[in-house]
């Protein structure tokens, strides 16, 4: 390990727009900071979990009592994709002077000793005041399946891999339309007779109104989508040829109380995307010693306790952004817990970044204002 050098104000792991947000706010701020990413530059995490060629958008959840804190984070009203958007923030950065980041660094734990956090990576130790957690929430759910998933991909890579065979999307969300979408008018365009099937293991579909209104305009233009609503993966397999594939139920009839008939289908699984989500990073913030409530809201959550600051149980660190959505345990001050929820978009991390460094900011050295 290399020695430890300088205490910093703050210490931010995670490079994404949270991070980022907290970095800039931090540097304006004329604070003492250092991002800490493990991948090889900033976006990493999104970038990689997003299909190639997504669209972003300026989102904000409705009822929001401001806007975006931070404009130089804010995806342009017109249609970019995410990796427009990330050259963009990296000049902006660059006009900035740039930002004090370590990448290809992993953190790995922290610890306190008196008043100072010392933070450890995979490369060196640090010290520093203040720890802010923007490590997104990139642990994928899993299928929930008899038999071997494995070899099914979580997202989309290089959609012409999938030219000419059909393809099977799992996840009613933002995150499977946009890879349908995508997949849709790749095949489209490539005059390709293959379909894309849509699968969702529950009757509802959810989605925000721009990826909504991408999905009406493709299914418009011709586009080949099969929505399977209920449909649940049941077994992973390998067929008599070797073939590794998933078999999900799309339909079922009771004859009587003990005799079932189902109907199915099966795909080869290196034809199966699943965009399922990711889980926040429960385990993680059990591991580093932070207080959790189990709640149950359909299913059990293990959520992390925040007071109004988004300080975490231990003081001083903070979580925010994708690492505490889509919901946290919001507990005030006269010790009063409420869920709170949180959508894991681009506008949540960068507001979370911002408040929680001009909270900090106040604290060490008087008020910031946002920028």
């Amino acid at each position: 390990m290399v020695g430890i050098t300088a205490v910093y104000d703050i210490i931010i792991v995670g490079a994404g727009p949270g991070g980022i947000a907290a970095a800039v706010k931090a540097k304006e701020a004329g604070l003492n900071y250092l991002i800490v990413e493990k991948g090889e530059d900033i976006f990493s995490g999104i970038i990689s979990s997003y299909p190639t060629g997504k669209e972003v958008y300026p989102t904000i959840p409705k009822g929001a009592s401001e806007g975006y804190l931070m404009s130089l984070l804010k995806p342009p009203e017109k249609k970019v994709t995410i990796e427009e958007f990330y050259i963009g923030v990296k000049e902006a950065l660059k006009n900035l002077g740039g930002l004090n980041i370590k990448t290809v660094e992993e953190f790995k734990s922290f610890h306190k000793e008196g008043e100072i956090l010392v933070v450890q990576t995979n490369k060196a130790d640090y010290q520093c005041r203040n720890l802010i957690l923007a490590i997104g929430s990139n642990i994928p759910r899993k299928l929930k399946i008899y038999g071997d998933a494995r070899p099914i991909a979580r997202t989309l890579h290089d959609p012409n891999k999938y030219l000419n065979q059909n393809v099977l999307v799992i996840g009613g969300g933002n995150t499977g339309a946009d890879v349908v979408i995508t997949l849709s008018k790749l095949k489209r365009e490539k005059g390709d007779q293959t379909k894309v099937y849509w699968a969702n293991r529950g009757e509802k579909f959810e989605v925000v109104r721009e990826v909504a209104r991408d999905l009406g305009e493709e299914i418009l233009l011709g586009g080949d989508i099969e929505i399977l609503e209920d449909a649940k993966p049941v077994i992973g397999e390998v067929d008599e040829s070797g073939i590794r594939r998933l078999t999900i139920r799309i339909e079922e009839y009771s004859l009587d109380d003990e005799i079932k008939i189902y109907r199915s289908m099966s795909f080869p699984m290196k034809n199966v995307i699943a965009c399922i989500g990711f889980m926040g990073p429960a385990q993680i913030f059990e591991q580093l010693g932070m207080e959790l409530m189990t709640h149950e809201t359909g299913r059990k959550l293990e959520l992390v306790i925040l007071d109004e600051n988004m300080q975490t149980s231990i003081k001083t660190v903070y979580a925010i952004g994708g690492a505490i959505s889509p919901s946290y345990i919001k507990r005030s001050k006269d010790g009063k817990s409420d869920e709170v929820k949180h959508l894991n978009l681009i506008y949540t991390a960068v507001n979370d970044g911002a408040h929680v460094v001009e909270h900090i900011a106040s604290k060490l050295k008087g008020s910031i204002t946002p920028s």
